[in-house]
């Protein structure tokens, strides 16, 4: 009997776990000063954590109208994970799959499939979200992750303040400063799948004030398996980057400017169907890119702060089937305003530009090549104190226009009542949209041909065509929230929404049209005839056992259902309903040993992926770390316990245990 494909964890078992341990991320010791009106465009794209910087108010967090998860930088080194998709695991309400060695399906709320387009992920307020497919390449965010400060995470629309794409969350990945990574640090990993993982840094300071720091990385992980075979998925990346910051001068000045490059190779293959059966093609993928970011604030007064923030980015994808080598130049100025205690404006506006330049094969087409594509948005709130440290509304709109739609209008409401010091309830109505893809607009993609049923009858090339009318996906998203410091030693946090989706994409059958006189091409065209209702229940909850014990937990409900309109001919569309699960659960323990032992373990379920045919799984981590002193730590970890070998999406590689031992160094 397969024990995942016939055991449910009964809801009253959730719900009585949930009550004895689970994690309010902002309960934590680190986590009491955070600003979601901060000026840099790394903090409108997040919460902060602690007060670091003249563009941003002290607010607390107990007033913040968001469902929102701060990943600190102590629960990614003790959870053993070794990328920042994996960390993404540990989020409440978060559902990630990971496909094979380098490719992840990651997003609350779902629609986690393929590339995952209704999230907005950022590092360090540069945006990573590839507009080709509408998504993340999370194989090229593989980051040192002892340079994260933390992972801010809001499930929900954020379009008010980030724009389009984040229509169900958006992901901010913030790293340390570079006067929090002084001296030497040197980690080492080898594990069963992971075949090595080396990083090395160095953080220095200038003579005339500031700080530095440079890093290089290395890591291979092994193929992963499918159908029991080997499946030549093997992961290789390098990478180097540096970052100086330079302290507040008497003008009030702060200054950051960082970079990155990097260059390695995602493998894979698939099989061509020819007369002579099917033979095997590298879908080896080599990708590289760097990219360099500043960042100038002004402190004018205490009650207004000025931002600048540029930065230029390149990528590249070699890919057999699709290339593309990609610029990206971005610049947005930002202002923050307070001067009065009933309002605290911040308003910004931005300018985005990007050229691609495409590798077409006869599979894949994309024209224009080049296509240069432009971004011009502004936005401006406005929080409202009604009530002196009681009650608080907050007003304002995202406006944006791109090369693809018209301007495109994303206001929210939200609202905040701290009956106690220690409560809060939060309430939300926001519009969010998600913009066309560059392959829904202008791709050609061969699908599969069908000889005729009848002799004289034309063969038929079926194939995905460019949708020139494809327009913007449309969410409007009501939320509501509570929090709660129950005891000094618990916590629980729960956000609940209704989602209403509009004009989502479906791909349309169009009338045949000829191609010679032997065959038809029947196409697929990108159209906006879907829709759906999402609604859900996000509870997350911390639990302080004792000074050496601590758990955390959550437990996530979601349903969605789609439909199409009467006229649509996307009869596969409706289905995408049953691919998330609808059920997650995950727990957490840390606990001292000793002064110089620590264990971990982490528990996982999610129930069945019915549209994908994926049944219900439970996974299992387990983590011992040894400190033989304050410079050297020693990891010895299991991953995936439990999880007996099945793949986590369709068409997935299989998910095998694997081991590891990693050991860091300070100096």
């Amino acid at each position: 009997m397969d024990l995942r494909a016939k055991t449910r964890l009964p809801w009253a078992g959730i719900l009585a776990i949930l009550c004895l341990c689970a994690p309010a991320p902002w309960a934590r010791p680190d986590d009491d000063e955070i600003d979601l009106t901060a000026l840099s465009l790394e903090d409108l794209l997040g919460v902060k954590v602690t007060v670091t910087s003249a563009s941003k108010k002290p607010q607390d967090l107990r007033k913040t109208p968001a469902a929102i998860y701060v990943l600190s930088q102590e629960e990614i080194r003790r959870s053993g994970v070794t990328s920042v998709a994996e960390a993404l695991r540990l989020v409440p309400g978060m559902h990630v799959v990971r496909n094979n060695s380098h490719s992840w399906g990651i997003g609350p709320r779902g629609f986690n499939s393929g590339f995952s387009n209704k999230v907005l992920v950022l590092v360090d307020g540069r945006a990573v979200y590839d507009l080709l497919q509408a998504g993340v390449y999370w194989d090229v965010q593989d980051m040192i992750l002892e340079d994260i400060d933390r992972i801010e995470v809001i499930r929900g629309p954020g379009g008010a303040i980030w724009g389009a794409n984040a229509m169900n969350g958006v992901i901010n990945i913030i790293t340390k400063k570079a006067q929090d990574t002084q001296g030497s640090l040197a980690t080492l990993e080898f594990g069963t799948e992971d075949h090595h993982i080396w990083q090395a840094r160095q953080g220095g300071a200038f003579e005339g004030g500031g700080y530095w720091r440079v890093y290089a990385k290395s890591m291979r992980r092994d193929s992963m398996e499918f159908g029991g075979v080997e499946d030549l998925d093997e992961w290789n990346m390098r990478r180097a980057g540096f970052r100086a910051d330079w302290d507040e001068n008497d003008e009030g000045d702060t200054f950051t400017v960082q970079g990155d490059v990097y260059d390695g190779t995602v493998h894979g293959y698939n099989f061509r169907a020819t007369p002579m059966g099917n033979i095997p093609l590298d879908l080896s993928t080599r990708v590289g890119g760097f990219n360099v970011l500043g960042r100038w604030t002004r402190e004018v007064s205490d009650e207004n702060t000025i931002q600048v923030q540029s930065y230029f980015a390149r990528t590249e994808r070699e890919d057999p089937l699709l290339g593309e080598d990609n610029n990206t130049f971005d610049i947005e100025f930002s202002q923050h305003l307070s001067g009065d205690d009933l309002h605290d404006w911040v308003w910004g506006a931005n300018y985005r530009v990007s050229q691609s330049n495409y590798q077409n094969s006869d599979q894949f087409v994309l024209e224009p090549d080049p296509r240069t594509k432009g971004i011009v948005s502004f936005f401006v709130q406005d929080e409202m104190t009604v009530v002196d440290d009681t009650f608080y509304v907050t007003l304002g709109s995202k406006f944006e226009n791109n090369s693809f739609t018209d301007w495109a209008v994303q206001p929210t409401a939200r609202a905040a009542w701290t009956p106690t010091s220690t409560e809060t309830v939060w309430a939300a109505v926001s519009k969010a949209v998600r913009t066309p893809s560059t392959i829904e607009r202008d791709g050609y993609i061969a699908s599969f041909g069908l000889p005729g049923f009848n002799p004289g009858d034309p063969d038929t090339l079926f194939a995905y065509v460019p949708g020139p009318d494809f327009d913007n996906e449309e969410l409007i998203a009501y939320e509501i929230g509570f929090r709660s410091q129950v005891t000094d030693d618990f916590s629980v946090d729960v956000a609940a929404y209704y989602n209403e989706y509009d004009s989502l994409g479906t791909e349309e059958l169009g009338a045949d049209i000829p191609i010679d006189a032997t065959s038809v091409l029947a196409p697929f065209v990108a159209e906006n005839k879907g829709s759906g209702i999402g609604k859900g229940v996000e509870v997350s909850a911390e639990w302080i056992a004792s000074e050496s014990w601590e758990l955390e937990g959550s437990y996530t409900y979601l349903d969605l259902a789609l439909d199409i309109d009467d006229d649509s001919t996307d009869f596969f569309f409706p289905s995408i309903d049953n691919n998330p699960p609808q059920d997650i659960f995950h727990l957490r323990s840390h606990h001292e040993l000793s002064d110089m032992w620590e264990l971990d373990w982490l528990l996982f379920y999610t129930s069945a992926l019915k549209g994908q045919g994926i049944d219900s799984a439970y996974r299992g981590d387990v983590r011992v770390g040894w400190h033989p002193d304050e410079a050297t730590e020693i990891a010895f970890g299991l991953r995936n316990l439990l999880h007996e070998g099945d793949a986590e999406s369709a068409g997935g590689n299989e998910i095998e245990p694997e081991g590891y031992v990693r050991g860091t160094f300070r100096f």
